[in-house]
């Protein structure tokens, strides 16, 4: 059980000891029982304010956190003033997820990197207002919305097969992890640089013969697996003819000259690359450290424990690229669960709408009904969305109407979002697999904003063939999108929705390929 914090100055600088044995108390530490700073801040601003309302307090930290230079401290008052409210979040979500095997004490760590991380604190209570409810209402709210991201980040993941997982890192992500894996280079083994260059060859040779029924992607046969690997000796062997010159190729030309031309069979590039895999596999598998674990020699004076870290933000548990909208992440699960119970025609509606801007006009003549019929499936749909996940949101953060509302008014953006990015996301995998050289184009022309000459000069490519090239990618992927787009839509769709269908396929083609991130797409 929890002892009440009575003092007025405890509540905003006193943390649990979490590590405690005692279950029957536990016992509440003075600034982590290290040093006195924060107490000292507080009685410094309490001695010119002469205020004894926590309320007040409240606000006033806010304040300070949310100035252009904030005073350092003002955000982790706030963090000691939630400590009991993460602690119930922390322990009502550990019976939660029990099966993911989480203790309290974890998921209590994982709340206190939010809270005492000044930028992660800012992204969850930006947007407080005190009218509209308090503070430890919306903290359930928010701390039971990072229990859910953190302990659901990598299942998406997860879903894909091995041979989909390497095919979607990124090199600096699938680098960084090889790391932190313990894969590294030695003078006798160069274990990173041969599993760097064995998924480079994958990406750039292995294509999916089949799909079986739930469309995974199979492991690659032995066929493709001796391309690999020839591929892979011939990187070694003759790297001026398969390797590009350019700052984005350094690591491939470092790579390549750490393995002095050790050429392999097919049998030690499988090995490779099932050793990338397990690593990937390994951390996604999300495990965490405990705050207070030392970091650094014991022997060291200035030891410190991995909380003190914080403020240099270590602990990107999840990655930004995969969580841009942290708010809503769990939200969005729901919705999609929801979606996917709608029939396939209102599931084709909500793409058509909400992915490409088609009018409810031309999706009436796609479907040969009404715009009125449309309008009403649309809404329908919509609502049933909506209705799921209010009614998850109220069972499991009891949240205000007003975040009812708030929900409401984001459930569409939630939606274009979700849509656009799948779109996004299918053009992203045909341009990765188009030829190497038109990737680089795209990522030099529209993602470094190079002009066409520059990139002609870059490239040695005749500035009329970069544009052929530019073009023939665009009508590609036009046809691709196109497909996928008539994909379970009636047969024999009249010419005016396919006009208008192309219209707006051309236009969100346009609209992606200038704003791609090219930087994810590894080289």
């Amino acid at each position: 059980m929890l002892k009440k914090r009575i003092n007025l100055v405890d509540k905003f600088t006193t943390f649990l000891d979490i590590s405690s044995n005692n279950a029957s108390s536990i016992p509440w530490l003075r600034d982590r029982d290290r040093d006195l700073d924060l107490t000292r801040n507080f009685q410094e601003h309490y001695n010119l304010m002469q205020k004894d309302n926590e309320e007040f307090w409240i606000e006033y930290w806010l304040e300070k956190s949310r100035q252009s230079n904030p005073n350092s401290f003002a955000h982790k008052h706030i963090a000691s003033y939630l400590e009991e409210t993460a602690y119930w979040v922390a322990k009502k979500q550990a019976l939660n997820y029990s099966s993911f095997n989480y203790s309290w004490q974890d998921l209590m760590q994982v709340v206190r990197i939010n809270l005492l991380n000044q930028e992660k604190f800012s992204k969850l209570f930006d947007k407080y207002n005190s009218k509209r409810g308090s503070i430890t209402k919306l903290a359930k709210y928010k701390l039971g919305t990072v229990i859910y991201d953190f302990i659901h980040v990598g299942l998406e993941k997860r879903k894909y097969s091995d041979a989909a997982l390497l095919r979607v890192v990124t090199h600096t992500f699938f680098r960084e992890t090889l790391i932190n894996a313990g894969i590294k280079d030695t003078e006798q083994n160069k274990q990173l640089s041969q599993c760097l260059l064995a998924w480079y060859c994958f990406k750039e040779i292995y294509t999916p013969i089949q799909l079986t029924g739930t469309q995974r992607l199979e492991w690659a046969n032995e066929a493709q697996l001796e391309s690999i690997t020839n591929r892979y000796n011939q990187l070694l062997s003759k790297p001026q003819q398969g390797i590009n010159s350019g700052k984005s190729n350094k690591w491939l030309q470092s790579c390549v000259a750490a393995l002095h031309n050790t050429a392999i069979n097919s049998e030690t590039l499988n090995k490779s690359l099932l050793t990338c895999v397990k690593a990937l596999r390994h951390d996604i598998s999300l495990t965490i450290d405990s705050l207070d674990k030392p970091v650094g020699k014991p022997s060291d004076e200035t030891q410190i424990t991995l909380a003190d870290t914080l403020e240099a933000d270590k602990f990107d548990n999840y990655e930004e690229e995969e969580l841009q909208n942290q708010e809503w992440n769990e939200i969005k699960i729901i919705f999609i669960n929801s979606y996917n119970q709608l029939s396939q025609e209102n599931q084709k509606m909500l793409q058509l709408e909400l992915g490409l801007s088609l009018a409810q006009k031309y999706i009436g003549v796609a479907f040969s009904i009404e715009q009125y019929q449309v309008s009403r499936r649309l809404n329908r749909a919509k609502r049933l969305i909506l209705t799921d996940v209010v009614q998850w949101s109220l069972q499991k953060f009891n949240i205000t109407p007003e975040e009812v509302e708030d929900i409401s008014q984001a459930i569409d953006a939630c939606l274009v979002q979700y849509f656009k990015s799948n779109f996004g996301e299918f053009l992203t995998v045909n341009l990765t697999q188009s030829d190497s050289k038109n990737l680089e184009i795209f990522k030099l022309h529209y993602g470094k904003k190079l002009p066409l000459n520059k990139v002609a000069e870059q490239l040695n490519i005749p500035e009329s063939a970069l544009q052929e090239r530019i073009d023939g990618v665009k009508q590609q992927l036009h046809l691709t999108l196109s497909a996928e787009v008539q994909r379970d839509l009636p047969l024999n769709s009249p010419e005016s929705f396919s006009n208008e269908a192309n219209q707006r396929i051309f236009a969100f083609i346009d609209a992606w390929i200038k704003n791609a991130p090219y930087a994810t797409f590894g080289n």
